[in-house]
């Protein structure tokens, strides 16, 4: 019976020893914020650009962040007076590369004449997360 003991004490310590030098395992500070925001340069629409019907609207973005970005998501949204905001283009990624670049273009002649805002929601693998937008018309 002593000898049970003394057995499942010293399994008790090795266990104990054991959990303790694996820290790292139960560690999720590799998923906490750290305070460091994606890093965005949008390079193209301007803020307040104007575009002609039938022309392109070039969306032109270099985004980084120090762990990687993990989600993106770019919408296009119609802004309209006195009622609900509709989101008219977008999607969304999740990228492999660091940095991501954005090259695309939106044709006017899908979209109505009227005022739209470019929104860029990004979230790194720590969950930091940054939130672009530029206001762009189309006339």
């Amino acid at each position: 019976m002593i000898q049970k003991h003394l057995l499942n004490s010293v399994l008790a310590v090795v266990l104990f020893f054991f959990l303790a030098s694996c820290e790292e395992l139960f560690d999720t500070s590799d998923t906490k914020p750290d305070g460091s925001a994606p890093a965005v340069r949008l390079e193209a629409p301007q803020n307040n650009s104007v575009f002609s019907l039938g022309n392109n609207v070039p969306i032109k973005s270099v985004i980084s962040d120090k762990d990687r970005i993990k989600e993106m998501e770019v919408q296009v949204v119609l802004l309209a007076d006195g009622s609900a905001n509709q989101t008219v283009w977008g999607y969304k990624k999740n990228p492999t590369t660091n940095p991501v670049i954005v090259d695309t273009t939106i044709n006017t002649a899908v979209l109505t004449p009227g005022n739209y805002l470019l929104r860029m929601n990004l979230v790194d693998n720590r969950t930091n997360s940054k939130v672009k937008e530029v206001f762009f018309s189309v006339k």
